[in-house]
């Protein structure tokens, strides 16, 4: 993933999408959101059209990328929500909208929004410090807050490489993740420096799994107050060895249920009449004064109104206000970690032809 913070700082906005071809493409803000009806899926998702011209340009963008099969590390899947229906969706061969895809690091804005109910409910709070049990007084990594790890500034020692860095030995470490990366050396001071670690997010996690009561309460935490109210079946938080989730990633779902969590963001955390987690916390992983100004509370932010949540390999779904749309890709084994992201703009920027003059 550290390639992709410079990948999304070069991402921060430039052209129109409706203007763009095939190429690389980034987001600007419409001038005012798109408005409609709010429209929300039951038991399944409605399938919703697009003018043909729209249509067209969706399978050629695309096709272009599916053309590289999902065992030579192109895409697995491709779903458009447009107005609350599916406009558009594509799956490999061997794959279809039973399949659950592997989040990797989508996870963490799984966990935002996770963060964001417990702070809604007063369980925790941004200001809070001492988030590992084993930081006592006295020690300069208890002066970490909720804040700090939300916005990956730590200050914690972590190397992020998934084949040779700090992620799989994290992951198979008996005692569970958080443990492992709480002790982890201060190389700065907390709140001072961006430094993008899966570790943050597993002692962030574990914070949380204590605040609503220890075991495995984050689990039934989400699938009470966030998978049950929005009809997501299939999403399995992954658990550490010592029964926790991890957190930063292990958010394994199909792409229907991630665009279920994508449409809820999108519609300003509303599921129905249903309030998941308040407006003013998406506003704050929207619009906080941050160091990069991109990485907002485990969200890659695009724009004032789109957000991203971007994974390993690939993954990524793509919430954008301004076009009521909401954009998911699953991929195998992505060449360029940013891949992913790269096909959501483009089937976004075919989704803003509908809207173009």
């Amino acid at each position: 993933m550290r390639r992709l913070a410079g990948a999304a700082r070069s991402l921060c906005l430039v052209v129109v999408l409706a203007s763009c071809g095939t190429g690389t493409e980034t987001l600007t803000e419409l001038a005012d959101p798109v408005a409609v009806e709010t429209l929300f899926p039951g038991d399944d998702w409605e399938d919703g059209t697009v003018p043909k011209a729209v249509a067209a340009d969706l399978a050629e963008r695309a096709g272009a990328v599916f053309a590289r099969g999902a065992d030579e590390g192109g895409p697995k899947a491709a779903l458009v929500i447009n107005g609350g229906r599916i406009v558009f969706e594509k799956y490999a061969d061997g794959f279809d909208s039973s399949s659950v895809m592997p989040s990797f690091s989508v996870a963490k804005s799984v966990l935002s929004v996770a963060v964001g109910m417990a702070v809604d409910r007063g369980v925790i709070a941004l200001a809070d410090t001492g988030l590992h049990p084993s930081w006592a007084a006295g020690d300069p990594r208890a002066s970490i807050s909720v804040e700090d790890a939300l916005h990956m500034r730590s200050g914690l020692e972590w190397d992020e490489d998934f084949v040779d860095g700090d992620p799989s030995r994290m992951l198979g470490s008996p005692t569970g993740v958080a443990d492992f990366a709480a002790q982890k050396k201060l190389l700065t001071e907390p709140g001072s420096t961006f430094a993008y670690s899966t570790g943050t997010s597993a002692i962030l996690a574990a914070h949380l799994n204590e605040k609503l009561g220890g075991g495995a309460a984050v689990v039934d935490f989400l699938r009470d107050n966030l998978f049950r109210p929005l009809g997501i079946t299939s999403m399995t938080p992954l658990l550490d060895k010592s029964g926790r989730w991890v957190g930063g990633i292990g958010a394994d779902a199909t792409v229907r249920d991630w665009a279920r969590f994508g449409w809820m963001v999108r519609n300003g955390g509303m599921w129905g009449d249903e309030r998941i987690v308040s407006a003013e916390w998406l506003d704050y992983s929207r619009k906080s004064k941050e160091l990069d100004g991109v990485y907002l509370a485990h969200w890659w932010r695009l724009s004032s109104t789109s957000l991203a949540a971007v994974g390993l390999h690939g993954q990524a779904i793509i919430v954008d206000e301004s076009l009521d749309s909401v954009v998911v890709i699953a991929y195998g084994d992505a060449p360029d970690e940013d891949e992913g992201l790269q096909l959501g703009l483009q089937l976004l920027g075919a989704v803003a032809l509908r809207y173009s003059d």
